[in-house]
């Protein structure tokens, strides 16, 4: 950072770009609105330590696995990933009784999508995926999607871009 404003960088943005952080940004530099005390990101403030934590992530979309599986490995998450649900299914399987402690679910994956996902690991015969928690994540927020995902089984819906905001809040919830 020192050298980057030393060279006459005007400011700073975090890794993923959110449509607000980029608004934020611009009105800052266009308006010199105030700027914050220190450009810190969220996950460095966050005091959360999650070690321990093993997550399955099930995303299709690579670049959102790759985003996630950092997102979640920087808060001391173990994460594996399934690219879709019939994989998340083959994995929560094949995997001990409470070996994952939280699932995040896309919703529409190829070959088997969340919902139908999650309705087979509530099925498994086993204890533990009664109780385990599984979050939606998806683009859509409508509220016929939130349904279907409570239907399905899932604990919770988080809208995508990922929010680190939010993720912190969801994890807090389930795993603190």
């Amino acid at each position: 950072e020192e050298e980057a404003l030393a060279a006459g960088v005007n400011g700073f943005i975090m890794k993923p770009l959110f449509s607000s952080r980029l608004i934020h940004k611009l009105k800052q530099l266009i308006f010199k609105e105030p700027a914050e005390e220190k450009a810190e990101p969220a996950l460095v403030a966050h005091q959360d330590d999650y070690t321990g934590k093993r997550i399955l992530l099930v995303e299709d979309n690579d670049l959102n696995r790759e985003i996630a599986i950092e997102l979640l490995a920087s808060l001391g998450c173990t994460v594996d990933s399934a690219e879709n649900g019939r994989v998340a299914v083959e994995k929560v399987s094949a995997a001990d009784e409470n070996a994952y402690d939280l699932i995040f679910m896309d919703m529409q994956m190829p070959v088997m999508d969340g919902c139908e996902a999650a309705r087979q690991i509530r099925g498994l015969s086993r204890r533990d995926v009664k109780q385990l928690p599984i979050i939606a994540m998806t683009a859509n927020a409508f509220a016929e999607d939130i349904a279907k995902t409570r239907q399905a089984g899932m604990n919770e819906h988080m809208a995508k871009p990922i929010d680190v905001g939010v993720l912190c809040r969801v994890l807090e919830r389930w795993l603190g």
